[in-house]
């Protein structure tokens, strides 16, 4: 009587899926650095014009978790708005300051244009600042940044089990 033998496949396969599972942690790692890298250059962009840029850097907050951040305040400020306020000459008889200003950045849009002071210069011992309109960079940056993520960590998935003879 005829026999045949069949053998699974199946520690090969899970050998595979082990390695793969090995390497996962470190594929999520370098696809959200690459995210958070391209949100850099995001927050790069809205400041090309500046005279005085920010700088934004990478940190890392755990694995696969990173932060964009910058230290400036300035930034800050035409990144979330500031309420109007007054400013009034302390230590000299007027204010000094020449318009009509114009901005070098506008609410959410990323990018950044030639912005001016204007050539009429006002005199003026106590001024109503109608404030900064916020820009919300950060929160376009992030839904950005985010929004190809998984895709992009499917296509590292996809890369690491090709590799490892998967799929």
């Amino acid at each position: 009587m005829p026999s045949i033998h069949l053998t699974s496949n199946s520690t090969k396969v899970s050998a595979a899926f082990a390695r793969l599972a090995r390497r996962y942690p470190q594929t999520l790692d370098q696809t959200v650095y690459q995210t958070a890298e391209d949100a850099q250059g995001m927050f790069e962009k809205t400041v090309t014009t500046w005279v005085h840029k920010p700088t934004f850097v990478v940190t890392q907050a755990g694995t696969g978790r990173y932060n964009v951040a910058t230290d400036s305040l300035i930034y800050q400020y035409v990144d979330k708005g500031t309420p109007p306020h007054d400013i009034e000459a302390r230590n000299v008889p007027n204010l000094l300051f020449s318009g009509p200003y114009h901005p070098k950045s506008k609410p959410n849009v990323i990018s950044s244009y030639q912005g001016g002071r204007g050539k009429v210069w006002i005199r003026k011992r106590k001024v109503r600042h109608p404030g900064i309109e916020a820009r919300n960079f950060s929160q376009i940056i992030r839904d950005r940044a985010q929004a190809p993520a998984a895709n992009k960590l499917r296509a590292s998935l996809r890369a690491v089990n090709l590799e490892e003879g998967i799929g």
